[in-house]
């Protein structure tokens, strides 16, 4: 299994590294590519050499394939051996986010391509490390681009999984709600909890969150950047109000729009949307 294209002339070619002939990995086992991601017209993958584990990869200009290096080359991200195993690869503004291994001493943690080419650890307010400096990964999931920032789930060590971004300063930030202080659910529980359905809505981020007090209700980032629970007609703690969750799932995105199943605690589960004034609705029938 590997990496192939097709060519001016419309014919498959398989596409070789340095070492031409039998693809990524020529000792005849697989180099196994995924992740493709198109980055500004150069494609990045992950792919295994039979040398250096699954490492980052990209198409340079000679539509060679190379392994991409952090700053001290040779051996791709995790030089050791081991696989750094790149994933969540995302292209934000021109910019390849993923997330990655350097080594068991880093953890896994959030990277990035910089203007260079080369592959470098996102950091906190306080460098050194990641976001979560030392041995435990940061376990960054969701990554998801909203007009150009990168939105994603994050776990410091301190505050348990919250939402973060990427500033314009290219540093990773913890979300705050209205209350500043530890993301939306201050204390070393997590606000996201599983499956959060980050849903890209006109520019408009929505997901699922547990403050502590209301459950796990439908949140958003409204526009000066908090984090703030959608409520229905009757504001105060979400669709359900109260500790119980609303338990909002299935989002979709139509036109603009978003649906999503919920449940108020007095109808059951229901079909919902967002309406033009930015209030939960349930869906009516005739």
């Amino acid at each position: 299994v590997e990496l192939w294209r097709i060519n001016s002339s419309g014919r498959a070619v398989m596409v070789e590294d340095n070492i031409p002939g039998g693809g990524i990995s020529s000792a005849g086992s697989d180099s196994s590519p995924a992740n493709l991601t198109n980055v500004g017209g150069t494609l990045y993958f992950s792919a295994n050499d039979g040398t250096n584990g699954i490492e980052l990869w990209r198409i340079n200009n000679s539509g060679i394939a190379e392994m991409v290096e952090d700053s001290i080359p040779g051996g791709g991200i995790n030089r050791a051996g081991s696989h750094s195993e790149p994933a969540q690869l995302t292209n934000i503004g021109g910019t390849l986010y993923f997330v990655a291994t350097e080594s068991d001493f880093t953890g896994q943690e959030l990277w990035r391509i910089n203007a260079l080419g080369i592959a470098e650890i996102v950091e906190d307010a306080v460098p050194g490390g990641g976001i979560r400096p030392g041995t435990g990964s940061s376990g960054v999931r969701n990554l998801t681009n909203v007009n150009g920032t990168l939105y994603f789930t994050s776990n410091d060590g301190t505050n348990g999984t919250e939402l973060w971004r990427v500033n314009t300063a290219g540093v990773a930030v913890m979300v705050e709600d209205s209350v500043p202080g530890g993301g939306i659910r201050p204390g070393s529980a997590s606000s996201i909890q599983g499956y959060s359905y980050f849903t890209n809505v006109g520019g408009t981020l929505y997901f699922t969150a547990n403050d502590g007090t209301n459950g796990v209700e439908l949140w958003r980032i409204n526009s000066a950047g908090t984090a703030e629970i959608v409520e229905d007609a009757i504001p105060g703690g979400g669709i359900a109000p109260g500790s119980a969750s609303s338990s909002p799932s299935q989002f979709a995105n139509i036109n603009g729009q978003l649906y999503f199943s919920a449940s108020d605690g007095t109808n059951g589960v229901e079909l919902w949307r967002i309406n033009s004034s930015g209030f939960a609705q349930m869906v009516e029938d005739a």
